[in-house]
């Protein structure tokens, strides 16, 4: 074992991935990537950040509301956009 397989280790138990249930835990995950971002990316770095950034995905596709519109409102928001 070298010194990347102890330091991905003691990131595993430091913060494992686990299905985000709820938006403490999305913040949570979101300092977590945040801080990955600010050091040193190697591929295992990158692979734990696309897991974690699935399960962030994932939450959010739970959870998020898209409001229905009528094709009318539709229209007037393509119509201001223009």
């Amino acid at each position: 074992m070298d010194l990347s397989d102890v330091a991905d280790l003691k990131r595993l138990t430091d913060f494992p991935p686990h299905l985000i249930q709820d938006e403490a835990t999305l913040q949570a995950t979101q300092t977590w990537i945040n801080q990955l971002l600010d050091g040193q990316l190697d591929d295992d770095i990158r692979d734990y950040l696309r897991v974690l950034g699935m399960l962030v995905y994932e939450y959010e596709a739970r959870t998020e509301v898209i409001p229905l519109r009528s094709p009318e409102e539709r229209a007037q928001a393509l119509t201001a956009e223009a």
